[in-house]
């Protein structure tokens, strides 16, 4: 089970690995071991895009908003 969508509140560099940044109109980038957000559809990024608007962290960090 994952924690709900919420909202950007850090840089992207400070998520932890597994986090899933949704885009707008469909889709998701997710941060890998190296650093990187891989898109849906394989390609990698340095950061999610511009039309993210929600994240959804790792059920196995136990990290949440309170946490930071």
């Amino acid at each position: 089970m994952r924690i709900s969508k919420q909202g950007i509140d850090r840089p992207w560099k400070d998520y932890p690995v597994g986090t899933r940044a949704h885009a707008v109109n469909g889709g998701h980038w997710m941060k890998i071991e190296s650093g990187r957000w891989r898109w849906c559809t394989g390609s990698t990024f340095e950061t999610p895009g511009g039309d993210t608007c929600s994240i959804t962290l790792p059920e196995d960090t136990g990290v949440t908003n309170e946490n930071f």
